[in-house]
């Protein structure tokens, strides 16, 4: 089995939408092959992102390492508590500098 060791997860919206129920993306890319998992969501939120990184386990398991921008969805106290109970090390990039984000 494939397993991603660092991840880096974007949050994009809001976008247009046709029928107004998805009108964010969540991302999920593998930092060493940077194949790229695309999920609409529709919300940005942290149960969002957990709903799917639970998706990602049940294929690749846990990643070692997280990384993500300090949107509010990854900085939420549900999204720490999920990190941390899954053994994952969660990494932020700094404010301003996008580049660090893979």
């Amino acid at each position: 089995m494939f397993h991603l060791t660092h991840t880096v997860l974007i949050l994009f919206g809001p976008l247009p939408s046709t029928n107004k129920i998805y009108q964010h993306i969540f991302t999920v890319m593998d930092a060493f092959t940077k194949f790229t998992w695309f999920y609409p969501v529709k919300s940005p939120s942290a149960q969002e992102a957990i709903d799917k990184l639970k998706l990602e386990q049940t294929i690749f398991g846990n990643p070692s390492r997280i990384i993500t921008d300090r949107g509010s969805a990854f900085t939420a106290s549900e999204f720490e508590t999920y990190c941390s109970d899954e053994g994952i090390h969660h990494l932020k990039i700094t404010t301003g500098i996008p580049r660090g984000n893979g």
